[in-house]
């Protein structure tokens, strides 16, 4: 686990990101580099997030060995770059069988599931297939996973659970998350070589099966002329600080609101006779939603002003909001977990369309008094 951000303004794109992988949720280690320079003309960033490694190759390998060999003046834009990476990607890893990938990873996820019901109680696993499920079936997958093969594969795993509360879609939308969250995450910002504005993509790149490049898209801005800040990975800490409420209590606050609006209309079944229960239920239903979007207005107006602050502060405050707002994640995990997930060194980086990119704060692993060859001009773009 990691945590990564991206801070944007119309001017200056920040990167930040902690320099910890966690290895089997057991170990961790410091000292990863995540955000790279592509290039400076135009001026383009990548940052990683994830999974260290795609197809046995270390990431920071290949993402560097790619900066060597493309001329991205050529490329100009953002989305080029994207989808000259991609095609770099296929031609230098391995490809898998479909068939391998999918058995290999429904045998892991099948016991990531089994491990799941067996530390925790019958309503806390059927609320976290919920929420592990709240994702569309990856669009490579669709078709395959309608196979007789396949739907019986699922249909074994949904035996061993309770199947009212486990529907087949739901457990394959669930092994989609499942492959999101040991997949490499990918951001590439900058600004495009005609554009005045900012841009970035960000992208998981999941396995390179039959010479095709498997990946899946998030979010994208072209030419943005507003302000964001939009965190990676571990989200929940920045999340809580940027809405004013921590996610996981705003669920649970919600579902206690339409508890007590179900158990009110329990209480009135034997006082009323149908038609007005009803209308209740039509006006407990509308309660329920406008709750909902007024704690969704709430978060949006603690929100706007963080926003709208960013198109003021300087190229070096930025810099250090960003740098600020990994240093609270970490904190926070060494204070409530067993596994320091976010630590170490924390690297930011500006990129701005006149200046270029620019190292604000960077955290080599080695003695730069011992190791001048790397300052050379020539191997500079790599650092």
């Amino acid at each position: 686990m990691t945590s990564e951000i991206i801070i944007m303004n119309t001017d200056v794109i920040a990167l930040a990101a902690d320099s910890t992988i966690t290895i089997n949720d057991k170990k961790t280690y410091n000292g990863v580099n995540k955000i790279f320079m592509l290039s400076n003309d135009p001026p383009m960033g990548i940052m990683v997030f994830g999974l260290g490694k795609f197809e046995n190759i270390s990431i920071e390998t290949l993402i560097k060995e790619y900066s060597k060999k493309t001329d991205f003046k050529k490329l100009k834009n953002i989305i080029n770059i994207k989808n000259d990476f991609l095609k770099y990607l296929t031609e230098v890893t391995q490809a898998t069988n479909i068939n391998i990938f999918l058995d290999s990873h429904l045998k892991n996820f099948k016991q990531m599931i089994n491990q799941q019901r067996n530390s925790c109680n019958e309503l806390e696993f059927y609320q976290f297939i919920e929420t592990f499920s709240n994702v569309e079936i990856f669009e490579f997958l669709k078709d395959i996973f309608e196979t007789e093969k396949y739907n019986e594969k699922f249909k074994e795993i949904i035996k061993e659970y309770d199947e009212s509360k486990i529907n087949l879609n739901n457990l394959k939308k669930c092994f989609c998350s499942y492959i999101f969250n040991i997949s490499t995450g990918i951001v590439i910002a900058g600004f495009n070589k005609e554009d005045m504005f900012p841009s970035y993509v960000s992208f998981n790149i999941i396995a390179n099966v039959n010479n095709m490049l498997l990946y899946q898209d998030m979010d994208t801005k072209l030419n943005y002329s507003g302000t964001l800040i939009i965190p990676f990975a571990q989200t929940d800490v920045i999340g809580t600080y940027l809405s004013g409420i921590n996610e996981t209590l705003e669920n649970e606050i919600k579902k206690h609101f339409v508890n007590i609006m179900e158990n009110y209309i329990c209480n009135m079944y034997d006082h009323i006779n149908v038609e007005k229960l009803e209308k209740i239920n039509e006006i407990k239903n509308q309660l329920t939603k406008n709750f909902k979007n007024n704690i969704n207005s709430l978060k949006k107006d603690f929100y706007s002003p963080i926003l709208e602050s960013l198109d003021f502060l300087p190229r070096e405050e930025i810099g250090n909001l960003a740098e600020s707002l990994i240093q609270i994640t970490s904190l926070k995990r060494k204070i409530d977990s067993n596994l320091e997930s976010v630590g170490g060194n924390i690297d930011v980086a500006l990129i701005s369309k006149g200046d270029g990119f620019i190292w604000k704060k960077r955290n080599p692993y080695f003695d730069p008094k011992i190791n001048p060859q790397f300052f050379d001009e020539k191997m500079n773009k790599n650092f």
